[in-house]
């Protein structure tokens, strides 16, 4: 039940935030704005380089080839097809279900296209990337901790997950395609399925 206890705090984030935009939409709205440019006077060509690279992390073409060789390394190397099961269907209910129908309900303005620096077409809240990042790549550093030698290291491997995922969430707010407020509310709902996806691999790793 831990597990289900930490996807409810997890949530909690995205539940304040839903309110902030409820009831104090306009200071949001400024808040969000004043972040944008504050982060923005920082730009330069070597962090450039970094955040465009960190956010290629998250991007769509690259999670899904890196689900697919997660796939083949559970199910070849690891013989667990279940959890490459419950993997998959996590993911793509999470990220590419949840995430995607909450963009289109919202319906979120990115910020001004001026301040952009990537291109990006759909909807702002939340951040698909910073979704994508908060469950992902916790949930496949838990699988390989749980199956290889990596669990032998664990706090090297906290400290490599926590900086993927700031630096990943970081980045959407520095190219200027999101709002702080889109990133946080993508990493509370990332965390969340990441927390109930846990949830079920070691319920059905427990019975086998």
């Amino acid at each position: 039940m831990k597990n289900i206890q930490k996807a409810l705090l997890a949530v909690i984030p995205y539940i304040l935030i839903r309110l902030l935009f409820i009831f104090a939409p306009e200071e949001t709205a400024r808040f969000d704005q004043s972040v944008t440019d504050f982060v923005i006077q920082f730009r330069n060509g070597i962090a450039y380089i970094y955040f465009r690279l960190m956010t290629t992390l998250a991007n769509e073409e690259f999670v899904i080839i890196a689900i697919l060789v997660m796939l083949l390394v559970v199910v070849l190397a690891f013989r667990k097809w279940r959890v490459a099961l419950i993997y998959l269907v996590g993911v793509v209910v999470g990220n590419l279900g949840v995430n995607s129908s909450l963009k289109n309900v919202f319906k979120r303005e990115r910020p001004a296209e001026e301040l952009r620096l990537v291109s990006e077409s759909s909807f702002s809240f939340p951040s698909g990337h910073s979704f994508a990042s908060a469950m992902i790549y916790p949930l496949t550093a838990y699988i390989l901790m749980r199956y290889t030698s990596l669990g032998r290291y664990p706090k090297t491997v906290a400290v490599v997950v926590a900086l993927i995922i700031l630096s990943i969430g970081f980045s959407r707010i520095y190219l200027g395609v999101h709002f702080l407020t889109d990133v946080l509310a993508g990493y509370s709902l990332g965390y969340a399925f990441y927390y109930l996806t846990r949830f079920v691999i070691e319920k059905v790793e427990n019975v086998t």
